[in-house]
């Protein structure tokens, strides 16, 4: 629940996880949405905050998928191939399009989590710098410490580790995205449509049935 959330929150110690989960509560994004993220999707200037026109475009997801299913998605479904860091690797890590249309969507940042995008950018800024052609920058908002993505299984289980580290319930990460839909439905009291434009669902039925289970 959002007090539940509210505790843990405040005793992450690892930035990339913080950062992941804000975007998940506050922009009830997909956690292959999140580590999709590349910075000319995040729009987070000074006038933009000052505005509360700060926002992500989400266009995109990171995907690990089979060399076979690679084949039979369109030329365009791709956007980049990962280098494979083993020889004889059967699957690619892919930034791609997302499944359905619907999941090209824009939403708004809170000023809170806008600002702690342009902090986590600042240090971002400082690693390359500092790593110079050691770093490979792929222009990813999440991002391990040489430039490489993060694949959504690390996010999980660092969500995992915290939830276990500090006793409590263990719950999967995708269920971040699942109390965002609850308490934006509980906050617009009941817009379905304005929450279905949050989290990019394709059917309003998927939406409802959140509904459903808070009345």
């Amino acid at each position: 629940n959002v007090q539940t959330f509210k505790e843990v929150i405040k005793l992450v110690d690892d930035d990339l996880l913080l950062l992941c989960m804000h975007l998940a509560f506050a922009c009830s994004l997909r956690v292959g949405e999140i580590t999709g993220l590349t910075w000319d999707d995040v729009i987070i200037d000074e006038e933009a905050i000052a505005n509360n026109n700060a926002r992500v475009i989400v266009n995109k997801e990171l995907a690990r998928i089979s060399q076979s299913a690679m084949q039979k998605l369109k030329e365009k479904d791709i956007i980049k191939i990962f280098p494979t860091q083993k020889p004889h690797c059967t699957t690619r890590l892919v930034l791609k399009t997302p499944k359905t249309e619907t999941s090209n969507r824009t939403v708004w940042l809170p000023t809170t989590l806008a600002q702690l995008l342009v902090q986590y950018k600042k240090d971002q800024q400082e690693l390359k710098e500092f790593l110079g052609s050691a770093y490979n920058d792929y222009n990813l908002v999440i991002a391990l410490e040489n430039g490489n993505p993060v694949e959504s299984r690390i996010v999980r289980d660092r969500f995992t580790t915290l939830c276990e580290e500090h006793n409590f319930e263990v719950v999967v990460f995708h269920s971040l995205r699942h109390l965002s839909t609850k308490y934006k439905l509980k906050m617009t009291h009941g817009d379905i449509k304005s929450v279905q434009g949050d989290t990019g669902h394709a059917e309003a039925e998927m939406v409802t049935d959140v509904y459903s289970e808070i009345v």
